[in-house]
């Protein structure tokens, strides 16, 4: 079966029975998650393992964590970031490119990429 060329999203912060079927029969390429689908680095462990499970393929999936106002991945769980401008002017991208600068790899939630940019190859 073909994966469709779709990133789709969920309701909240668990597959509800329609969702489970829907995203099984349209195999989307993959998921990007937002606020109301975040609790805590357990809830996002799961909920991460559900939906690869669901389409049966290691499905990307996105979080569009910003700093600033746009952070989904916010305390008590997980570190406060500035906005990105703010991180620039202080000079704290520590050598990475902006896009590389949240970290790349976060397994206690399931995540291999939380940017959604691919890692530059050298």
């Amino acid at each position: 079966m073909t994966l469709s060329a779709a990133i789709l999203g969920l309701e909240g912060s668990e597959l509800s029975a329609w969702e489970r079927g829907f995203f099984a029969e349209t195999r989307p390429y993959g998921f990007i998650l937002f606020s109301r689908n975040i609790q805590d680095p357990e809830q996002l462990r799961r909920l991460t393992g559900d939906l690869r499970d669901t389409v049966g393929h290691d499905a990307p999936i996105l979080i569009d964590q910003e700093g600033g106002r746009v952070q989904r991945l916010a305390p008590p769980h997980w570190r406060a970031w500035l906005p990105p401008l703010d991180q620039m002017k202080r000079g704290r991208w520590m050598g990475h490119p902006p896009h590389q600068f949240i970290p790349a790899r976060s397994p206690q939630t399931g995540f291999e990429r939380l940017s959604g940019l691919p890692k530059r190859r050298r």
